[in-house]
């Protein structure tokens, strides 16, 4: 699986996933994704549920997140 290959390299993993055949790859990433309209079962292994089908909303909620961490960073 590339998930676990690129984390044998050292890397962090995000997975974005919308249905049945998503699942393995959204449990064993770092952090998982999942589609609003997607099957439940991805919903429930995944780390984040996207409420809408909006691929961007992935990259807005990346960049959310960096903010949040280096901010707490920050205030530390």
């Amino acid at each position: 699986m590339m998930v676990v290959g690129l984390q044998e390299l050292g890397t962090s993993v995000l997975v974005t996933g919308d249905g049945i055949n998503d699942v393995e790859s959204i449990q064993q990433a770092d952090v998982g994704f999942a589609m609003g309209s997607g099957c439940s079962a991805a919903k429930e292994v995944s780390d984040v549920i996207l409420m809408g089908d909006d691929f961007d909303a992935t990259v807005k909620a990346i960049k959310w997140g960096r903010n949040m961490y280096h901010n707490i960073g920050r205030f530390l």
